[in-house]
């Protein structure tokens, strides 16, 4: 029997003969090699791995001998850097890590590149097998390198096969090939060659429009080389010399210029009913002469109590006059004509004239209706109250209208300090403030008044039933507690364990000592012979937990 052989494993021999049964293939993909173990193996075919791998990668040559059909040589490549061991077994695995065939052979030592003696070593197994049609012989080309005979061999084979075949690929825009000649200047092929005819044809079509193009205008000049623009202009028929409604005509300077007033001139013009449309709640209309002086008309805002303003400025811009327009309905201005009726103003009775021509009847010391008689000063001094006075009278319900959106009412006491009830604008979040102040106006405390249907203040008998902010606990907080708190204790698994003298018994985690059995040893002394443990478990959040060693 030879020293030397190959043969496949018995998981080699079944996958084979189940491909070809089914038709199927098997991808040998892998050779390894291996040292042995330090000695020369017998190959077994019940081997699954390598008595001692060394290393194992991607075959580099998978192919059938051309010579004999049945017999598949498979080669590997170890490059120079790979090595410093022995190899004695070779091994051929399936994609699947299956091995497939294991071979011993002349044990060599493939070195290391650093030791001096580097070098690139192949190492070839031939596999007898009786369906090579059910193995697919496909490597991976990125992952191998080729030995030297495999590259000449296809490299040989390809030249040859060029050389007597007229099969060349076409040339694409990626790729050099074979190509047509054309003479075509309009062709639109990617695939065709233009011929010296068609570029001397295509150079005199270009030659001649650019000839042409020379006396055109340049669409990147926007009309900048235009010789005579106004010619240009107006041969195109665009510009008219009057009003219109055209979307593409434009005016001329001259007809615009008839036709329109310029802004900012003094120029007199006459118009048609004119609007003025502002962009905020005051508009106006302004006349001023030729010394600045200025009158004009105002409207203004909805909730004042005018309808406007009739105001002279002088050319500097000060008011000089203002003459309200009343917001009445059917209001009429006055004339002096309608003055006649009215005594000028400080044309009157002096009080010693009325007090000689005045009847005392008429004098009366208490309020009425009467629209005749007069209050004597006694009478008008105990029936009403003074202003400013600090004089304490009783009086109805009193109701104060302000003339801003701010308005209130305030009580000072003898020492300066005061206590108001203040409204504020509606625009505000609250409806008033109830302010106390110092002798020296500044701010004490406010109590905002919120702007609420139906709100009631709260008193401190109404805060007898609440809990001051930040001393409880929550619903939440509470019912959280209470699920991990601790509600119950139990034992758990209970078990008995048997000491020994000298000698530590260990309890499992979590386990406690619950009880102890004791024996005498009949010279006076007590023995510990058993003890009982336990886990100790806690009842929380709806379940029984053994409680561990932190």
């Amino acid at each position: 029997m030879s020293k030397y052989f190959a043969l496949l494993t018995r998981l080699g021999a079944d996958r084979l003969a189940n491909a070809a049964a089914l038709g199927t293939k098997i991808e040998i993909t892998h050779m390894a090699v291996g040292d042995g173990g330090g000695q020369l193996p017998t190959p077994d075919t019940n081997q699954t791995q390598l008595i001692n791998e060394k290393r194992r990668a991607a075959i580099n040559v998978l192919s059938i001998d051309p010579k004999n059909t049945n017999q598949i040589i498979a080669e590997q490549v170890i490059p120079e850097h790979d090595g410093g061991w022995w190899i004695r077994e070779i091994g051929l695995f399936d994609k699947d890590g299956v091995l497939m065939a294991v071979a011993n052979c002349a044990e060599t030592y493939k070195p290391q590149l650093q030791e001096g003696s580097g070098r690139t070593q192949t190492i070839r197994m031939v596999l007898i097998v009786s369906h090579t049609n059910a193995v697919t012989l496909k490597i991976d080309p990125s992952v191998v390198l080729a030995t030297r005979e495999y590259a000449d061999a296809v490299v040989a084979n390809a030249i040859s096969e060029h050389e007597k075949s007229r099969r060349h690929p076409d040339a694409t825009l990626t790729e050099k090939g074979v190509v047509v000649l054309s003479n075509a200047v309009d062709s639109g092929s990617e695939t065709q060659a233009a011929t010296p005819k068609a570029v001397k044809a295509a150079y005199d079509f270009a030659n001649t429009a650019n000839t042409q193009a020379y006396n055109r205008l340049e669409k990147a000049q926007n009309g900048a080389d235009i010789p005579d623009k106004s010619a240009f202009v107006k041969n195109l028929g665009f510009i008219a010399q009057q009003t219109g409604y055209s979307a593409t005509t434009v005016m001329s300077q001259r007809g615009a210029t008839t036709a329109f007033a310029l802004k900012h001139s003094k120029e007199a013009f006459k118009s048609g009913n004119h609007t003025i449309v502002s962009d905020d709640e005051y508009a106006y209309a302004e006349l001023i002469n030729n010394t600045g002086w200025r009158l004009s008309l105002e409207t203004l805002p909805e909730n004042k109590a005018f309808s406007g303003n009739i105001i002279l400025r002088n050319a500097g811009g000060d008011v000089v006059s203002v003459i309200k327009i009343p917001r009445q309905a059917d209001t009429t201005f006055a004339t002096l004509a309608d003055l006649t009726g009215y005594q000028p103003a400080g044309h009157y009775a002096t009080k010693t004239a009325v007090n000689g021509k005045l009847d005392k009847s008429a004098v009366v010391q208490t309020p009425g209706t009467s629209t005749e008689s007069v209050m004597s000063q006694e009478g008008a001094t105990k029936a009403f109250v003074l202003r400013h006075s600090k004089e304490a009278f009783k009086s109805g319900n009193h109701t104060i209208v302000s003339d801003d959106e701010y308005a209130y009412a305030e009580l000072i006491n003898n020492t300066g300090w005061r206590l108001s009830l203040e409204t504020l604008p509606e625009n505000e979040t609250s409806s008033g403030n109830i302010i106390l102040r110092n002798a020296g106006g500044d701010v004490v405390s406010v109590i905002k008044i919120p702007r609420q249907a139906n709100t009631t203040f709260a008193t401190l008998a109404d805060l007898a039933g609440y809990q001051p902010t930040g001393h409880y606990a929550t619903q939440t907080a509470l019912s959280d507690v209470e699920k991990k708190s601790v509600q119950a204790f139990r034992y758990g698994w209970v078990r008995t364990i048997k000491t020994a003298v000298n000698h530590w018994t260990p309890a499992a985690e979590g386990e406690f000592i619950i009880g102890i059995k004791t024996s005498f040893d009949g010279a006076g002394t007590w023995i510990i012979t058993e003890v009982k443990v336990a886990t100790l478990q806690t009842f929380t959040d709806g379940k029984w937990v053994n409680i561990q060693n932190a």
